[in-house]
């Protein structure tokens, strides 16, 4: 309701082209695609039906989506999402990872935001993952499981490989009471970008320490965009 006042009051431009009326214009949407990953978002292995065929692999089993193609587009929406402030743009990702990947509208299936630090919270005066979540389970129509907790507080940005793994080594522990209330069901864990898959393998660590199998895990990303 606040977001749909703010927009008669002080409508949105299109984040990318500037066009008034809307945070992204049909013309900009029509650059943005879906993702061809074929490749293990940790080690870089083969996928096969989603799924990383390198045995010795931390997220050997677990599904790995990957929704849109990692255009300047894309990544402008998710910048300004993460670093402006633009919480309706949440509301836009949700609808294209809906379009690009409608196979997650599965009975059973449960979404999981990978939850940032508190820092991080603090700053953007929201969770990023938690309101995308939200969105997506509109989108999806499917429940959503805050079953992760996080510890701790890391700067990613600028860090590298090594770096990453090092500060996201047990960064999560899981709600056992969540868990208990959600047991059975396949968790779905969402974050933004995927780059050297530290977070998505430290979140998932947390479910298999919890008892979740691999295949009871799925991870879902808006955008794979490796270390340059």
């Amino acid at each position: 309701m606040l977001d749909s006042l703010l927009a008669t009051i002080a409508p949105y431009h299109c984040i990318c082209c500037g066009f008034m009326g809307v945070i992204l214009c049909q013309r900009c949407k029509k650059r943005i695609s879906k993702s061809q990953q074929n490749q293990c978002g940790l080690c870089g292995y083969i996928l096969a039906a989603g799924r990383c065929q390198r045995p010795d692999c931390s997220l050997a089993g677990v599904h790995q989506y990957v929704a849109l193609a990692a255009s300047d587009t894309t990544k402008k929406l998710i910048h300004a999402y993460k670093y402006q402030h633009k919480r309706a743009v949440s509301k836009t990702l949700a609808g294209l990872v809906a379009t690009q990947l409608p196979q997650l509208a599965q009975p059973g299936y449960c979404l999981c935001p990978i939850p940032p630090s508190n820092q991080h919270v603090r700053q953007r005066g929201f969770s990023h993952t938690g309101l995308l979540v939200r969105q997506l389970a509109r989108q999806y129509r499917l429940p959503r499981c805050h079953i992760l907790q996080r510890h701790g507080s890391t700067q990613q940005v600028g860090a590298g490989r090594a770096a990453r793994f090092r500060q996201q080594h047990g960064a999560y522990t899981v709600r056992q009471t969540r868990l208990r209330r959600y047991q059975g069901y396949h968790y779905v864990l969402v974050d933004d970008v995927m780059t050297t898959g530290a977070t998505m393998q430290a979140a998932v660590a947390a479910l298999q320490s919890a008892g979740v199998e691999p295949g009871n895990i799925s991870l879902l990303a808006i955008m794979h965009q490796p270390l340059g």
